[in-house]
């Protein structure tokens, strides 16, 4: 048994592919240029806010680093006094034994 052919009313066209006005049409590109720049923009918000926050942060370290040395420094002067102070003194009681044991 042999299928008989169709016949062209009975064809039916694969869909389209084309979209047509409702996506191609100027209000739509216009929307989706519009899309596009807001994106863009908010990216570009974003990149300067993280800029931002490394640049921060990168001063705030800084800063630190600059705080701790400044109280080294002056821990050691405060040591350094420290150690003079307690030289001077026994200095003075050096002289002060050996004044005493001349006299």
């Amino acid at each position: 048994h042999i299928p008989q052919l169709k016949t062209a009313t009975e064809i039916v066209a694969p869909p389209s592919t084309y979209r047509g006005r409702e996506v191609y049409g100027d209000e739509q590109v216009m929307q989706e240029g519009k899309q596009r720049m807001e994106q863009a923009e908010e990216a570009e918000r974003q990149r300067i806010e993280r800029l931002r926050a490394a640049r921060q942060h990168t001063q705030e370290f800084l800063f630190q680093q600059m705080s701790e040395r400044d109280l080294q420094k002056h821990q050691l002067g405060d040591e350094k006094t420290q150690a003079k102070t307690s030289e001077q003194e026994a200095t003075l009681d050096y002289l002060e034994v050996e004044r005493r044991r001349i006299a």
